[in-house]
């Protein structure tokens, strides 16, 4: 049989020692009385509550960083892409709601950027961008094409129908508030048919081929400059391959 846990001199059950780390941990849990307007404002708050909006000054940097600056961008589809680090699709999958406000918040400087020939004619024929052409302002194009350069230096290059036909989706019409108009031609030239060809003729016959091209384009769009008071620009690039990506 165990021991009595009475006390036989007291008859009261004996108390358990509590060791020291305990008894100091229980004094640090003694709670905290809260003072009375604490408590109110507490209490005054719904336990649905759902936080405030960010501040002007965070809601605009965010709109920024989701934008990739004031300039929209369009690919080939019509659609709008930006180039993003992780942290900003971070950033985005936490802000759903500032997201989605982005594509129909106005834009100050009403930039909007097309890559690609065929970029322009997908834009026109998607009927929600009425809206987008309707603020445009400012417009960079794009347009990479392929250049040949034979043995004989003659040359030739493909030229997309979009281009050839810029004079028919331009009008006052479509983009009522245009006001510049930055085309830039960036030639691939393909060289692998001149080996023995004097280099200083091959880029002299290259440098003709892109100021005829840039040429014929120009004129094109000369008038619905002149007529509508839009400031028409054009740059050129060029780059000279060995590897003909002709078929």
């Amino acid at each position: 049989m165990g021991p009595n846990p009475c006390d036989e001199s007291s008859g009261e059950p004996r108390r358990a020692k509590t060791p020291k780390k305990q008894r100091i941990q229980n004094n640090w849990n003694v709670p905290i009385s809260t003072p009375s307007s604490i408590s109110a404002i507490s209490q005054s708050q719904p336990a649905h509550h759902l936080p405030q909006p960010p501040p002007p000054e965070i809601r605009n940097a965010i709109y920024t960083l989701a934008l990739g600056g004031k300039t929209y961008r369009l690919n080939e589809h019509g659609r709008a892409f930006n180039n993003r680090g992780q942290h900003v699709l971070a950033l985005l999958a936490t802000c759903r709601q500032i997201w989605h406000e982005t594509h129909a918040m106005p834009f100050e400087l009403k930039t909007f950027y097309l890559s690609g020939a065929g970029t322009l004619p997908a834009f026109l024929s998607y009927p929600a961008n009425a809206s987008r052409m309707a603020m445009m302002k400012k417009l960079p194009w794009n347009v990479r094409l392929n250049s040949h350069a034979h043995g004989d230096l003659s040359t030739e290059t493909e030229i997309p129908d979009a281009l050839s036909q810029a004079d028919t989706y331009f009008s006052r019409r479509s983009f009522p508030l245009l006001m510049n108009l930055r085309i830039t031609l960036y030639f691939n030239f393909c060289i692998c048919g001149t080996r023995g060809v004097d280099k200083g003729d091959l880029h002299a016959a290259v440098d003709k081929e892109v100021v005829k091209v840039a040429e014929e384009v120009r004129e094109k769009l000369v008038e619905f400059g002149k007529e509508e008071g839009v400031a028409v620009v054009f740059d050129d690039g060029r780059s000279i391959d060995e590897s003909c990506r002709w078929a």
